[in-house]
């Protein structure tokens, strides 16, 4: 998923001017998730191509509410991947645990990497969109969430920017870290739940089942109702899944088994 890549052509009621506005490239972004079945999210990690974009001066990077990594293609890669498992490592093994982290066998994905305290295991070819809690529906919880703050931020710019190139300015890499946390806390832990029950993923506990993405879509739906485009609320919801996150293009889909279980997925 790339999070402030951004396509999309419409007007905004009751402006005349229509503003057409298609973002790629430079505006692009890929985006680390990782979760409990709890719904417990460890901190985000974002890549993007600047190692301190213009939009973080006088900003300690290590103190956003994001782990921002950077390259050339803003991609994930196997350096990146693997200083991610490590840390994570350290960090199960401060904690005195033991967890199984399942992973595809994305490009990324390092098959040899040395861990004391994280057991990898790499799931069957062609089977992260049954067997990834992430992809029932976590994802698209967060993605709701994110487009949210993002057409509202997009509709409270559109009537002083004179141009496409103006309002794309507008979005900001630290704009993009900033609705990453908050689109994550919208995501409800009854929403995860029942995503890792239809993955397979059973727990031991009785835990209540709350509500999904429902209010949030509604709330995206009035907004995308304010805008004169072809586009429906899963089309806009889903409007970058075609996007590169990786050199071959391959689909990051992993799993991180916590005490309870949990599940890793960089899109």
């Amino acid at each position: 998923m790339r999070l402030a890549s951004f396509n999309a052509s419409f007007r905004a009621r009751p402006y005349v001017s229509r503003v057409k506005y298609v973002v790629a490239g430079n505006c692009s972004l890929t985006l680390l998730l990782c979760c409990n079945m709890l719904g417990d999210f460890e901190t985000p990690v974002v890549i993007g191509k600047a190692e301190k974009p213009r939009c973080f001066k006088n900003i300690d990077v290590r103190k956003l509410s994001v782990s921002w990594k950077s390259n050339k293609k803003a991609w994930m890669t196997t350096e990146i991947m693997s200083d991610w498992l490590v840390e994570l490592d350290n960090k199960i093994k401060k904690q005195k645990r033991k967890i199984i982290l399942f992973m595809d066998n994305a490009t990324s994905h390092p098959e040899y990497l040395k861990l004391k305290n994280i057991n990898l295991v790499f799931l069957p070819p062609n089977t992260t969109s049954k067997l990834q809690p992430l992809d029932q529906r976590i994802i698209r919880s967060f993605k709701v969430g994110y487009r949210e703050l993002l057409l509202r931020h997009v509709l409270s710019q559109i009537s002083s920017c004179k141009s496409s190139q103006e309002l794309a300015k507008s979005v900001s890499g630290l704009d993009a870290t900033s609705w990453t946390t908050s689109a994550l806390k919208k995501v409800e832990p009854g929403c995860v739940l029942k995503c890792f029950k239809k993955a397979g993923f059973f727990s031991t506990s009785e835990v209540v089942i709350g509500s999904t993405t429902e209010g949030n879509e509604n709330e995206l739906a009035d907004l995308v109702a304010n805008l004169d485009s072809n586009f429906s609320v899963e089309e806009y919801v889903n409007i970058d899944d075609d996007l590169s996150i990786e050199e071959e293009n391959l689909p990051v889909s992993n799993f991180i088994n916590r005490d309870t279980t949990e599940a890793l997925d960089p899109f």
